[in-house]
């Protein structure tokens, strides 16, 4: 399955090896002393949460808007909270979804027929990108974890396991509802297979009951824990939460006492033009000749349009397409652009939020937010050229 166009060759030095594991070390560093407002607003009186209060007692409460997934980790790695400070911990939790994510792109990478030293190289790029430095050793964030069982839904898909891939997207799923951006692609894939849809559909609640296990075995209702996206689409009432979609055009032009009176009408198109979009995209898939180029292709489109389309979405929600962009960058040279383009969007509207690299400085408001959404314009565009030549499968 290994393309021309692969980066394999390139990335199958030692040198490179002890290059990117010096950056790895000095990027982290320098990152590691940085905080945040959701640091303070979320994490920190998380973590607090935990540790002041015997076992999982906490658990039965809730203290987070979070599912379990993240929860979980954050739990494991404040029983170091004797020799560590409440910010290693937040960072050490984050870290470890970083490490998962690099394994994820190292199995997918399998798929690829990729070997030794460039697939962990490659592993061991995932760590040292801008967007999954930030939302990890940076910010503290958890992102990551969810990404990684889309990645390595995506890793069962290109081997044609659909069992394993609808319980990697039930598990990414239960961690962050994002990840329902990827759904699109899945369905059109599991459409090949309805005994593996059906069985994906049934395992949805079941795994996303496991995941949330700690909140069960802390005394937490089960209706509460079932609740849990429900209160979270509560959250914000913005039309974009810095996402560089146009919906963050409109907040940025159209005067709040014009928009408040159709903001509910505006969120209703977006959610239906998201709808149709996701139909479509399934569609595709279903009918289009199973290669691994075209499944990835899907998979990059899919998680990138699904977030440019719908209304309230944050910055952050690019970070499965940027993930996705990478694997199949390193799969084929000619996805440089969007990949890189998705990067750069990430670092600036990251900026908007929280100026860690100084872009905001530098560009200035609003201008950061319009460089962003014009990199990620580009990123769809350029993402769209290099569709591949499809051929309809039989019906």
């Amino acid at each position: 399955m290994t393309s021309p166009n692969s980066l394999q060759p390139v990335l199958a030095s030692s040198r490179l090896t002890w290059g990117l594991i010096a950056a790895l070390g000095l990027f982290y560093a320098l990152l590691f002393s940085t905080t945040q407002p959701d640091h303070f607003l979320f994490l920190l009186p998380w973590l607090r949460a935990i540790t002041s209060n015997p076992g999982l007692s906490e658990f039965a409460t809730d203290f987070s808007n979070y599912t379990g997934g993240y929860l979980t980790f954050l739990w494991a790695a404040s029983v170091l909270e004797p020799i560590l400070s409440e910010l290693a911990i937040i960072k050490l939790a984050a870290v470890l979804g970083s490490l998962l994510l690099a394994v994820a792109i190292w199995v997918c990478l399998g798929c690829f027929g990729w070997l030794g030293t460039a697939r962990f190289n490659a592993a061991l790029i995932t760590l040292v990108l801008p967007t999954v430095m930030l939302n990890g050793i940076g910010w503290g964030q958890a992102d990551a974890f969810y990404t990684s069982f889309l990645v390595l839904s995506l890793a069962a898909v290109l081997c044609d396991r659909p069992y394993l891939a609808a319980l990697a997207f039930a598990i990414a799923v239960a961690f962050k509802l994002q990840a329902m951006f990827f759904g699109p692609f899945l369905l059109g894939y599991m459409l090949r297979n309805p005994r593996a849809l059906i069985a994906g559909l049934v395992m949805l609640v079941p795994t996303y009951l496991a995941v949330n296990l700690i909140y069960l075995a802390g005394g937490r209702p089960v209706s509460e824990v079932l609740s849990i996206y429900l209160d979270q689409a509560n959250t914000y009432h913005r039309l974009s939460m810095n996402a560089g979609n146009p919906w963050l055009l409109v907040d940025l032009l159209v005067p709040p006492e014009v928009l408040a009176p159709v903001r509910r009408t505006l969120i209703l198109a977006g959610l239906l033009g998201a709808t149709v979009t996701g139909l479509i995209i399934a569609w595709r898939v279903a009918v289009t000749a199973k290669t691994s180029q075209t499944l990835l292709w899907f998979a990059c489109f899919s998680t990138l349009i699904m977030p440019y389309i719908l209304p309230k979405m944050h910055d952050r929600f690019f970070f499965p397409a940027e993930i996705m962009l990478i694997v199949a960058l390193f799969t084929d040279r000619r996805y440089l652009a969007p990949a890189v383009l998705a990067q750069l969007s990430g670092m600036c509207m990251y900026a908007v939020y929280h100026d860690t690299l100084g872009l905001r400085a530098l560009f200035g408001w609003p201008n950061v937010a319009l460089v962003g959404m014009v990199f990620l314009a580009l990123a769809l565009v350029t993402l769209i050229r290099l569709r591949p030549a499809t051929a309809s499968t039989p019906r």
